[in-house]
């Protein structure tokens, strides 16, 4: 794993779910599969709030991609 116990135990809790990462500022998230309706990227400055908010990610903002380029 990546040898940061918090990031591994979230990774190992949350990953067939959602990608986790961190930053020296941020810990994020991305759903892992498309249209989830959750925000796409979640940021928060601690690990707890990461969990929080993977737990109960709100009301989502967009709802996929639209394929590129776009054609009548």
């Amino acid at each position: 794993m990546t040898g940061d116990p918090v990031l591994d135990h979230l990774q190992r809790t949350y990953g067939k779910s959602w990608r986790i990462w961190r930053t020296p500022n941020w810990w994020m998230a991305n759903p892992r599969t498309a249209d989830t309706g959750v925000t796409p990227t979640l940021m928060e400055r601690t690990p707890q709030d990461l969990e929080a908010h993977m737990r109960n990610p709100g009301q989502a903002i967009g709802r996929g991609l639209v394929p590129w380029p776009r054609h009548p």
